[in-house]
């Protein structure tokens, strides 16, 4: 809105339905988390490594966190329940139930689970 009274050049925002998961996202995430469990649990690995594979790690579940969040707003879209939008995005706010929206931007990177 401010953009638009300054007159400033904006990229319009892209609908929910053009916004693709890829699926090699959904591979590498799958790559990142068990490199991240291994590094941690298992291997003795420098300390350089482990904050590497850390941030890598939380870059990871931020992203599968958008593609959870946005994965619900399409639900909400689909069955015309757009005033549930908001609680798909405060969902993944809320510890414990953020995983639940990370497991299932998993699962629409990898099955394109809204491709229609």
């Amino acid at each position: 809105m401010v953009c638009m009274r300054m007159h400033m050049d904006i990229v319009p925002l892209q609908p929910l339905s053009k916004v693709q998961s890829p699926r090699w996202v959904g591979v590498c995430s799958i790559v990142v988390w068990i490199a991240f469990f291994f590094i941690q649990n298992v291997l003795e690995c420098p300390m350089g490594i482990q904050d590497l594979a850390q941030i890598l790690f939380f870059v990871d579940c931020a992203l599968l966190l958008y593609f959870g969040v946005v994965y619900f707003m399409s639900l909400c879209v689909k069955y015309q329940k757009k005033k549930w939008s908001f609680l798909s995005i405060f969902g993944a706010f809320i510890p414990g139930l953020n995983l639940l929206w990370m497991f299932m931007g998993e699962l629409d990177c990898l099955l394109q689970l809204r491709k229609e």
